[in-house]
């Protein structure tokens, strides 16, 4: 038996060196210098090229080391035997939402303008606004977009959530299904997006939805690239419907140096850093995970391939 990481376009050798401190009696491979695709049973993956499990006959697990199962859910043919695990990780919430609350306390107190006005040696004050009067909607109630949305209504944050199923959370208006999104996404100052990518959230962030937003919004998007149809994203920018946009993820990953997106006055973008795996403690979820699949016990964080998260 042994453990095959599959990634695609991210450095394998800290997670190789990880497993083979945890792991030293199991036999750690790097796809595609697998020798013998038939001992191989978990796979660590992110975002491995398609279909390219069913190369390994007798996997039984298969391991995202992100918070995200799309990659696999979406991109794999998932066998009925095989089990889907993914990280869930306190440091990946934490830093979420630190990085979602520099942004809006950056907005709100319109440090952007005062960068821009600087440049023009522009001294012109403008009116802020508060904690207590700024309202936002949080996309997506899992794990980490729970744990975001309390961390802005224990702040003072008008918050709003949203998500397929009806959650329950301490000071947070929360909504659920296709027909209370806009109820969900009326009025706000900030549209936060951290949705998984399933077949139903797929392309969500679009031309109807910014409809119904007020021209103040602001859209930060830290789910998944595929959330957002770019070419409605530009429109609503245009024509005014939304204010800005922060883009943290994208369709293509780096981001083409041709895409307007780059060039765009009204969006601000960074490579995929909103929250990141840190290793050495998410690597002690998939010892755990894996010596659990070997001893016959209950695994932790199991993903629905029905849902995709």
């Amino acid at each position: 038996m042994s453990i095959a990481i599959i990634f695609n376009s991210k450095a394998t050798h800290h997670w190789e060196a990880a497993l083979k401190q945890h792991l030293p009696e199991t036999k750690i491979e790097v796809y595609p210098e697998i020798e013998d695709f038939a001992k191989v049973d978990m796979a660590l993956c992110w975002k491995a090229e398609e279909n390219v499990l069913d190369l390994f006959p007798n996997l039984q697990l298969i391991h995202s080391v992100g918070a995200a199962v799309d990659h696999i859910t979406l991109k794999q043919n998932i066998k009925l035997d095989q089990t889907i695990c993914r990280i869930v990780d306190d440091y990946l919430s934490a830093d979420m939402f630190e990085f979602l609350l520099a942004i809006v306390m950056t907005e709100i107190k319109n440090l952007p303008l005062y960068q821009q006005l600087q440049t023009h040696q522009n001294w012109k004050p403008r009116k802020y606004k508060r904690i207590q009067d700024t309202q936002l909607c949080i996309l997506g109630l899992g794990e980490i977009g729970a744990f975001a949305a309390q961390q802005f209504a224990q702040m003072g944050f008008q918050t709003k959530g949203w998500s397929q199923t009806k959650k329950a959370l301490k000071n947070v208006t929360c909504f659920a299904g296709a027909e209370e999104l806009n109820a969900a996404v009326a009025d706000v100052d900030f549209l936060i997006n951290i949705l998984p990518v399933t077949l139903k959230t797929t392309g969500i962030l679009n031309q109807p939805l910014f409809d119904k937003l007020a021209a103040n919004t602001i859209l930060i998007n830290v789910g998944r690239g595929e959330h957002l149809v770019d070419k409605d994203l530009l429109t609503a920018l245009n024509s005014a419907k939304l204010q800005s946009a922060y883009l943290d993820v994208f369709q293509t990953e780096p981001l083409p140096k041709d895409h307007p997106f780059w060039t765009h006055p009204k969006i601000k973008i960074t490579p995929h850093i909103a929250s990141v795996t840190q290793i050495d403690s998410a690597v002690l979820l998939v010892v755990e995970n894996y010596k659990n699949y070997l001893s016959g016990l209950p695994l932790k964080h199991i993903a629905s391939v029905e849902k995709g998260y």
